[in-house]
């Protein structure tokens, strides 16, 4: 059998579906198929303004967050960085291949200025509804949900301490 080499690369067109790429049994499909976002349109509604330069879809910003929290990424600074070039989070966000991601300190920024602002915490309320849908869909082993109730329950237990003492 004789060595194959591989010849110079050639750039060529192609027509790449992201669809097509995103395996159809991940269990993102199921968040995307089945996780009601219309809530949260609903609760950060107030703060967007009705005029002025368009933002960036608040959902988006929610699913980078998924993607950071079930990815266990670092922090949202690496999500972005892999947002460049994962194109299962591009399609799970709905972003196109050629379609720039914004930079990680629009989020921090939204968060900051607008998410935080509720009277109760959106992402929580996300999180607690994907881990739900993903029980539900049996996309988790039983260590693995008993591993994030707890984080949620934690997450829980110290907002009321906070709220508690601000009081």
């Amino acid at each position: 059998m004789t060595m194959a080499k591989r010849e110079k690369r050639q750039y060529l067109s192609e027509i790449v579906n992201l669809e097509n790429i995103a395996p159809q049994d991940h269990f993102l499909r199921i968040i995307e198929k089945y996780f009601d976002r219309n809530f949260i349109y609903d609760e950060v509604e107030k703060p967007y303004s009705k005029v002025g330069r368009k933002s960036i879809d608040p959902v988006v910003l929610v699913k980078i967050h998924i993607l950071k929290f079930l990815f266990h990424e670092d922090g949202l600074r690496k999500t972005y960085e892999n947002l460049k070039y994962n194109n299962l989070y591009r399609w799970f966000i709905g972003y196109n291949l050629c379609e720039e991601v914004s930079n990680h300190s629009t989020y921090s920024q939204n968060y900051k200025r607008k998410f935080c602002k509720f009277k109760h915490d959106l992402l929580q309320i996300v999180f607690v509804k994907v881990i739900e849908l993903l029980i539900n869909w049996n996309c988790f082993g039983s260590a693995i949900i008993l591993f994030y109730s707890y984080i949620i329950t934690l997450l829980f237990l110290i907002n009321v301490i906070l709220l508690i003492r601000i009081k």
